[in-house]
C-alpha cells in the first residue's frame, strides 16, 4: 500500500490490483462510476477503505492530488500479466485448482458455467470457492459458501482476477473445440424458420444444461447421475456423436423423400 499524507488526511492507495480484496473489486464494478464529484469520492472511500465523510471534508485542490494517485492505480491493470496461481494459502489453509479443465467432472464444469452465465461479478466468490478447494474435499454447497465469503475478504483480487481470467479463456478454448455443439451451423431461410430458431434458443437459454442432459439421459435419474460424474470432454464427445448421428439421418430422411 501507498501511504499518502495531505495535511491533515492519511489515505491508504494499492499500488496494484493486487492490493485490493476480492470484495472491493466486486463492489467497484457493481458500482455504476461517472465525473461527479459524489461519485469520485464513493471511490476513494472504496479503494482506500475511509469512511466517506471523512473523504467528502478534503478541500478541492487535497481532493484533486488524491485523485490522481487513485487514477494510478486504476489504470495499473494489465491483463497480459495476469497469471494464475496453482496453490494459494488463507488463514493456514492450503487451496488448490485443478489446471487441467479437460479431466475435470461434468457436474463441476456444468456448475461453474451456471455461475459464469448467471452473473459472473455477483458470483465472482462462489466462482473462486468452486476454483479454488483443499485437496480431496467433498463436493458440499455448504462449504462453497462459506469459503466464498472468505476469499471475498481475505483473497487479493490480483489472484481472484488472475483464477477467473483462466477459467474464462479455458472456457472459451473449449467451446472452440466443440464448435459444433455450441454454435448453430444451418441459417434460417425464411420468417418461419427465424421464428422456430429463436423459440429454440430461448428454450436453451433457459435450460442450459439439462437440454444436453435430457438428449442423452432422458428422464433416468441414474443415468443422468453417471453422465455427470464422467469426464467434461466424454460427455461433449458424445453430444457430438449424438448431433451428428441426428444430422445424418435427417439428411438421410431428406434424400430419400426427394427420391419418392
Amino acid at each position: 500500500m501507498k501511504n499518502i499524507k495531505i495535511n491533515k488526511y492519511k489515505f491508504s492507495v494499492p499500488h496494484s490490483w493486487k492490493e485490493l480484496s476480492l470484495k472491493q473489486y466486486v463492489d467497484f464494478n457493481n458500482t455504476e462510476w461517472d465525473d461527479s464529484i459524489i461519485s469520485n469520492i464513493e471511490l476513494i472511500s472504496l479503494i482506500t477503505k475511509t469512511d466517506y465523510e471523512y473523504a467528502a471534508s478534503m478541500q478541492p485542490e487535497e481532493f484533486e492530488y488524491l485523485n490522481d494517485h487513485i487514477e494510478e492505480f486504476l489504470n495499473s491493470f494489465d491483463e497480459r500479466s495476469v497469471k494464475v496461481i496453482p496453490e494459494i494459502e488463507i488463514n493456514d489453509i492450503k487451496y488448490f485448482i485443478d489446471l487441467d479443465l479437460y479431466n475435470w467432472l461434468t457436474k463441476f464444469y456444468i456448475e461453474l458455467d451456471t455461475f459464469m452465465k448467471k452473473n459472473y461479478i455477483n458470483n465472482l466468490g462462489i466462482i473462486i470457492a468452486l476454483l479454488y478447494k483443499p485437496k480431496d474435499e467433498e463436493h458440499n454447497f455448504e462449504n462453497i459458501t462459506k469459503r466464498a465469503n472468505l476469499f471475498l475478504n481475505e483473497m487479493t483480487a490480483g489472484t481472484g482476477i488472475a483464477a477467473l481470467h483462466w477459467f474464462a479463456t479455458e472456457r472459451l478454448n473449449l467451446i472452440k473445440r466443440y464448435h459444433y455443439l455450441f454454435g448453430y451451423e444451418d441459417k434460417p431461410t425464411d420468417d418461419d424458420e427465424e421464428t422456430e430458431k429463436s423459440q429454440i434458443d430461448q428454450f436453451s437459454e433457459r435450460w442450459g444444461w439439462e437440454t444436453s442432459l435430457y438428449s442423452i439421459c432422458g428422464s433416468d435419474l441414474n443415468l443422468k447421475n453417471q453422465w455427470v460424474n464422467t469426464k467434461i470432454t466424454h460427455f461433449l464427445n458424445h453430444l457430438t456423436f449424438l448431433k451428428e448421428k441426428a444430422k445424418l439421418e435427417d439428411d438421410i430422411r431428406k434424400q430419400q423423400s426427394k427420391h419418392k
